[in-house]
């Protein structure tokens, strides 16, 4: 049974406002490495389909923030976060 999502969605939360698409991004990559723990670049892209382009700044974004670490795990060949 599917509903409309004013008719599912608490008010609050159908009347908020569509966050800009970058600080999206950012909170889906951010769920993304919480669920992962750790996880490549490629991962973290391809746990909510995201672009390549659009990830690597957002990715880039976060570890400026010091929101994600990006490491070296042994026996890898890229980076992870």
């Amino acid at each position: 049974v599917y509903g409309l999502p004013d008719k599912v969605l608490p008010r609050a939360i159908h009347a908020a406002p569509t966050p800009p698409r970058d600080e999206a991004q950012r909170a889906l990559l951010a769920i993304a490495a919480r669920a992962m723990g750790v996880a490549t670049e490629r991962d973290l892209r391809d746990y909510f389909r995201m672009g390549v382009a659009d990830t690597r700044a957002r990715l880039s974004e976060l570890v400026e923030a010091g929101t994600l670490i990006r490491v070296d795990v042994k026996g890898w060949r890229e980076p992870a976060f």
